[in-house]
């Protein structure tokens, strides 16, 4: 039962990444406790100042994050509230 549901999140990823355009945006805040945590980051699309934030688990990569710390982000230009950190993917 769990393959067809990996089978979907995979194309929707794929279909993400297929669409998604890179920009420039900023840590706003990193909260990591035990192996799980949150990062919130601000980016401004066609005009529009925007924040979002995205659960992380704890590697090498988000312990390096900092407050303030510019980051690329992907984002859907069909739907800019979804974003994602590229070098959490890529």
């Amino acid at each position: 039962m769990a393959a067809p549901l990996l089978v979907l999140r995979v194309r929707a990823l794929l279909g993400f990444f297929q669409r998604a355009v890179q920009i420039e945006g900023s840590i706003k805040s990193v909260w990591l406790s035990g192996d799980k945590g949150r990062v919130e980051f601000s980016y401004h699309y066609e005009g529009s100042a925007m924040e979002s934030g995205s659960a992380i688990t704890k590697n090498r990569i988000t312990k390096s994050f900092e407050e303030g710390q510019k980051v690329l982000l992907l984002v859907d230009p069909d739907n800019p509230k979804k974003v994602k950190i590229r070098g959490l993917f890529v």
